[in-house]
């Protein structure tokens, strides 16, 4: 008997210091990804503009947390200057998670091939709406273009 005690006090023990957070996960759902999709569209629509303020406001705290605004910035700056003006955008993937339970939160991930001016460019927008967030909204975004490595 006392040996069962112990064990469920260790038991007990492990289940506390693990914080106790139960979730399930599921992937793809259709009205998640038009999201995904609607934001980045909302991104790219900006972007032709050179409407950086309105871009600006489709990232989250927790890029602005490691992305100070004003390198943001320079980054929209810089890729319009070296790869030319934002022509066009196909979608290439669209993957997204919902975690559903204490830490309720759904992930997007869409990558597309853009058409420059002068380069082409493949761009990764990375996604997070929290539990009682209306929108997402882009915690990463990534720019990849050979045109950043030529000098003319």
């Amino acid at each position: 008997m006392r040996f069962i005690t112990k064990m469920l006090s260790a038991v007990a023990l492990c289940i506390l210091a693990s914080g106790c957070t139960v979730n399930a996960t599921s992937s793809g759902q259709m009205e998640d990804k038009q999201a995904a999709e609607d934001l980045a569209n909302d991104l790219y629509s900006a972007l032709s503009e050179n409407n950086y303020p309105a871009a600006e406001k489709l990232f989250g705290e927790k890029f602005f947390a490691v992305t100070p605004k004003d390198s943001l910035r320079m980054m929209f700056t810089r890729t319009r200057e070296t790869l030319g003006e934002f022509e066009s955008n196909t979608l290439v993937n669209s993957e997204t998670r919902d975690i559903m339970g204490t830490n309720s939160h759904t992930d997007y991930v869409v990558v597309y091939n853009i058409e420059y001016s002068k380069h082409k460019a493949v761009e990764t927008i990375t996604m997070l709406k929290e539990d009682g967030e209306e929108k997402p909204k882009i915690v990463g975004y990534n720019v990849q273009s050979d045109g950043f490595l030529k000098w003319n």
